[in-house]
């Protein structure tokens, strides 16, 4: 389970998770996640670069989203709801389809896993699943 805190200040969101979701990687430890997102996005002329912790986001359930870094030596294969932990503080983080969480919010994932990259554009609009860095 996770604890969030949200305030504002400025034109930012300021994000921060104590926690870890209810389905995670044996081993994982409890993340301290601290984000600043705009809290009123706009569409950018220059792509917003994903800082180096290769964050992108964070799920409704406190797990973070990362771009998946195939040269990261410390990354374990994901798990049955598409997350692994990384390095030594062992956090959990989605890389992929986050199966789990969306099955958790009703969405139906019982689909084979060919399919399940497109499954938006064959089913109902998916619940919110989080919040990029850019604020969408």
């Amino acid at each position: 389970d996770s604890n969030a805190n949200t305030f504002k200040s400025g034109s930012f969101l300021h994000i921060v998770v104590d926690g870890c979701a209810d389905h995670v990687h044996h081993g994982s430890k409890v993340q301290h996640i601290q984000l600043k997102i705009p809290s009123e996005p706009r569409p950018s002329i220059t792509p917003l670069k994903i800082n180096d912790t290769d964050i992108m986001g964070l799920a409704v359930n406190g797990v973070l989203f990362r771009k998946p870094n195939n040269s990261d030596s410390s990354r374990i294969s994901p798990d049955l709801c598409m997350g692994s932990t990384f390095g030594v503080t062992q956090g959990y983080s989605y890389m992929r389809f986050p199966k789990c969480l969306l099955a958790s919010l009703g969405v139906n994932v019982s689909q084979s896993p060919e399919n399940l990259a497109s499954w938006s554009l064959r089913s109902d609009p998916s619940p919110k699943v989080g919040i990029a860095l850019d604020g969408y």
